[in-house]
């Protein structure tokens, strides 16, 4: 474990110095970051990784030309400051897995350049701000999860046509998700009907343009949690389109416009309160790797477009109401069990249930082998 004493004392002797990248990333220094002030410009700050456990200064006010922030996986305190408001030419800010508290700074909606913003695992509050969705023209990536926001989702963020992954999960959101989901225009876009191996682990995603990033690899990723385990997409993300509404208290139905958003490769609405019928059209989402209703209240039978999800690796509809035969075509019979449990008017394999008349059909057959 380090200390940042001599850190400090080697930034700072008695002038003010300029410095373009800072990457101290994925070590065991400990103490506060205060050291950031002491340097007059900043172009990139990486100290992810790290036991830093201070509040963040409010000294960004100068730093002009900085593009990338990454203090994730640290152990700071304190609200986001409105120095960050100053930071026009921010493009990523990562601040995942900290102790932060407060709300998000309205400042931040002068940081018009960022294509990144992950802000998941803190202990911010507060709603949705309007604006998220009015200043970032070029956001791709909105992780809001594991915080304490309240309220509804603001029908603003589908103003975010260049949005791809958007995560804010395990909140206190509520009310119904807003109808005008299909103007995600960039998940509406179909590119790859494959577009990564498998939704375990560190998934590799081809690039097929790149952003101004200086070359800095490490920047080039994102994460999305499922069933608990933290994926990581790495390269570029012009192929992985994620929604993550999960554990939060959404009531309503399922917009049907989320069935135009044909790009998605992972949806997960799971622990929420849900009503109605899954969409009929469900089928349209044919790049879907993963799809999780569970924990909700839908009702009705299970569309037979389902069985058109040729890529759907993992499935859950579990705990709901739906009811009727579990389709046969296609991939229906391909999931365990358990996708299906605690839906006590779902029949049909591969529950251990049958459906009413089928046991008439079998006789009916068996008759007809014995005729022949």
């Amino acid at each position: 474990m380090y200390g940042v004493s001599s850190l400090g004392d080697a930034l700072v002797p008695h002038s003010r110095l300029r410095a373009t990248t800072l990457d101290i990333s994925r070590n065991k220094i400990s103490g506060s970051v205060n050291f950031l002030c002491y340097v007059q410009e900043w172009g990139l700050l990486d100290l992810s990784d790290n036991l830093f456990s201070s509040q963040i200064p409010d000294c960004f006010a100068n730093f002009r030309w900085l593009r990338f922030l990454n203090l994730a996986n640290n152990h700071l305190s304190g609200e986001i400051p409105i120095s960050f408001g100053s930071l026009s030419a921010l493009t990523l800010l990562h601040l995942r897995n900290n102790s932060l508290s407060g709300e998000l700074p309205t400042s931040m909606s002068n940081c018009t350049s960022l294509e990144m913003i992950d802000v998941g695992d803190n202990r911010l509050t507060g709603t949705i701000p309007n604006w998220i969705g009015d200043s970032f023209p070029e956001l791709r990536v909105l992780v809001l999860r594991s915080n304490s926001f309240y309220g509804s989702m603001p029908s603003s963020l589908c103003h975010l046509a260049n949005l791809q992954i958007l995560d804010i999960s395990s909140n206190k959101i509520s009310e119904v998700i807003p109808k005008c989901l299909q103007d995600f225009n960039a998940m509406a876009t179909d590119l790859n009907p494959d577009p990564f191996l498998s939704p375990w682990g560190t998934l590799q995603v081809p690039s097929d343009y790149t952003w101004e990033m200086s070359n800095i690899k490490s920047f080039q990723s994102a994460y999305f949690m499922w069933k608990g385990m933290e994926v990581k997409y790495t390269n570029h993300l012009g192929l992985v389109k994620l929604i993550d509404f999960s554990d939060n208290s959404l009531a309503g139905e399922i917009p049907s416009g989320i069935t135009e958003l044909v790009g998605l490769v992972g949806l997960n609405i799971s622990w929420n309160n849900l009503i109605g019928r899954i969409p009929p059209d469900i089928g349209q989402l044919r790049s879907l790797n993963f799809l999780d209703f569970s924990r909700n209240h839908l009702s009705g039978g299970i569309p037979t477009s389902l069985g058109n999800l040729s890529h759907l690796g993992v499935l859950d509809l579990s705990y709901n109401n739906l009811s009727g035969r579990i389709p046969l075509n296609g991939q229906g019979l391909t999931f365990p069990a358990s996708a299906y449990a605690g839906n006590t008017g779902l029949c049909g394999q591969p529950l251990n249930k049958s459906c009413p008349g089928m046991n008439l059909i079998k006789i009916q057959i068996r008759k007809s082998t014995v005729a022949m």
